[in-house]
């Protein structure tokens, strides 16, 4: 397992506190916000569909105009086949990009 830094923000469907994992700065375990990341990091979980565990439900930070750190999360829709483990961790398909298409209603407010 290794190092990364996290960065928490509201789950858009349950409001409950979730992670995005960077390795994009120096990975010494670092907890923030997203107005602490830093724009490298924020480009790194940028369109990266996360599982939330808490609700079970599919969420996205996303801005369609690349202005950091104005990233905010989504509702994503549910995959056809995620990839899974022996736990309860799910994680969005290789082989399946994510586009805009995949978000369902509006930003969660920040």
């Amino acid at each position: 397992m290794g190092m990364f830094d996290s960065i928490y923000v509201p789950c858009p469907h349950c409001g409950k506190r979730m992670e995005f994992q960077t390795k994009a700065g120096d990975c010494q375990l670092k907890v923030l916000t997203l107005e602490q990341a830093t724009p490298a990091m924020l480009l790194d979980i940028r369109d990266q569909p996360e599982w939330h565990r808490a609700c079970g439900n599919w969420v996205v930070l996303h801005d369609p105009d690349w202005k950091p750190p104005q990233l905010r999360a989504f509702k994503v829709r549910a995959p056809d086949r995620p990839g899974s483990s022996e736990g309860d961790y799910k994680w969005w398909p290789y082989d399946l990009p994510f586009t805009a298409a995949d978000i369902i209603g509006e930003a969660a407010p920040s």
